[in-house]
């Protein structure tokens, strides 16, 4: 979160409605309040779900899900006051008070650090290229009061003035972004027109802080995924359900953001959809995925925590990769491993035979061994996934069957110590390469379910400012060197 860093001081009430002094820095993550009093305080005095206090300048604040992170006594010749140091989660500012489990927020409202790159909206902001013609209507030259003089060269400046961008009604509420344009009145220094752009969710119902920020945080995964890359939260504010009510800033002391700076920067031609030229398709896809996201969400944030490291590759990142299609809904899969009758009656005897075997974990590997024939494995899933590029696009990505299955097998050889014709050790783009592979064919065919067209946006030209892009363009290159890795048995 980039709002700007404060230090104020204040009165917090703890649990037994006793009023301390405090010092709160809010600074990202090293947010902290201070309490100052000149007894001790114990752990009763604080509790930890919530602290309610009001700052120097009359307004509210509300710390939510707080952690006591210790606590110390200062002296001086006689004198001597007790210290505690809180880390809050949720900080709220404004005219009241929030507790953790009160119904009040209405909506969310904040921004991203690249909105300008996914709603890449051109003709909201302009210039005017006849300028000469309309100046004196504009600028009210001739009217009493104002200066008759026009120049050579005016310059007009607008902002349309449709501050709406989109408008999608989800499972989540009603999802809205606006631009929201400012400007000076102009002068001797000259004159401006800033924008920034605001996304909000609209709640069907009243929610708790916790509710509203994972919603916000649902609606930024499927954002991030679009654009290609983590984001950096600004300008976060709760609105509460009282008509007329001020909406509360709010900050987050450990919000979500990018690890790593630098990478790719994103481009508006690479974004995955484009909600300013196909709205429908923009608001379809985002409707498909929220609603699915109950369901598959535990894998699509695995895959947004590598997102969130950017080009930083090893083999956590490719184990990661490969677990997010083990923990994919069995809906997600087209797979029926059928067995022959041959088959199906070996597993029943050797189930027989280690049943009739003393308790021992050998005995219970087996028995579990057993009961996984028959039922997709990884390398099922995987294939299944990625089977419409396999058949559908082999010209773009040729032997992708294969890239798959030596991914699936680097990941056994990380988590199980399988043997691997490949020395991973080596330093080449090999570890790299298979994550890829894995998250690209994860982000494809869950797109595609939620009524993405694919084929469309890989065959079109990119810039590769999106990991997708990026791929497709480079995947000859990284194939032949695996290929020859292989080929040599290091």
């Amino acid at each position: 979160m980039n709002d700007k860093d404060l230090e104020t001081f204040g009165k917090f009430e703890l649990s037994n409605e006793k009023l301390v002094f405090g010092q709160l820095k809010l600074a990202g993550n090293t947010t902290r309040l201070e309490l100052q009093d000149d007894t001790p305080f114990t752990e009763a005095d604080i509790d930890r779900t919530f602290l309610h206090g009001t700052l120097n300048d009359f307004r509210k604040v509300t710390l939510l899900d707080c952690v006591q992170m210790g606590s110390a006594v200062k002296s001086l010749d006689q004198s001597s006051s007790h210290h505690a140091s809180i880390v809050p989660h949720y900080v709220l500012l404004g005219d009241r008070h929030v507790h953790p489990e009160e119904l009040a927020v209405s909506s969310v409202s904040f921004s991203i650090g690249d909105a300008w790159t996914l709603f890449h909206d051109l003709k909201a902001f302009g210039f005017d290229r006849n300028a000469k013609q309309h100046i004196a209507e504009v600028a009210g030259i001739g009217e009493k009061g104002k200066a008759t003089l026009a120049g050579d060269d005016p310059r007009i400046v607008y902002f349309t003035g449709r501050t709406s961008i989109a408008d999608v009604s989800t499972v989540n509420g009603t999802v809205c972004v606006k631009h929201c344009p400012g400007w000076d009145m102009g002068g001797a220094h000259g004159i401006r027109i800033d924008n920034t752009i605001f996304i909000s969710i609209a709640f069907e119902n009243l929610l708790t802080v916790e509710m509203a920020a994972q919603r916000l945080i649902q609606l930024l995964r499927f954002l991030e995924l679009v654009i290609g890359r983590a984001q950096e939260l600004t300008n976060v504010y709760l609105q509460l359900g009282e008509a007329g009510s001020r909406p509360l800033e709010f900050r987050w002391t450990f919000p979500p953001s990018r690890q790593m700076q630098g990478g790719r920067i994103p481009h508006s031609f690479d974004v995955l959809l484009n909600p300013i030229r196909e709205p429908d398709v923009f608001a379809k896809v985002m409707q498909n995925w929220l609603a699915s996201d109950e369901e598959r969400g535990d894998a699509r944030s695995r895959l947004l925590t590598s997102f969130r490291n950017q080009n930083e590759y090893d083999a956590d990142r490719l184990i990661r990769a490969a677990n997010m299609f083990d923990i994919l809904p069995a809906s997600a899969f087209a797979v029926d491993v059928e067995l022959s009758p041959e088959l199906i009656d070996a597993k029943r005897q050797c189930r027989e035979l280690f049943r009739k075997l003393p308790a021992s974990l050998e005995r219970e590997a087996m028995l579990n061994a057993l009961g996984r024939i028959g039922k997709p494995s990884l390398k099922h899933k995987v294939l299944s996934r990625g089977r419409f590029l396999i058949d559908g696009m082999s010209d773009t990505f040729p032997e992708l069957e294969m890239v798959l299955v030596a991914a699936v097998d680097c990941r056994n050889h990380y988590v199980h110590g399988s043997p691997s014709k490949i020395d991973y050790r080596q330093k080449s783009d090999t570890t790299g390469f298979l994550t890829d592979a894995l998250e690209f064919v994860f982000v494809v065919s869950d797109l595609k379910d939620m009524g993405w067209n694919p084929y469309a946006y890989i065959k079109k030209y990119t810039t590769m400012s999106h990991t997708l892009g990026a791929f497709r363009v480079d995947y000859a290159k990284r194939l032949h060197a695996l290929k020859s890795l292989t080929a040599k048995g290091l």
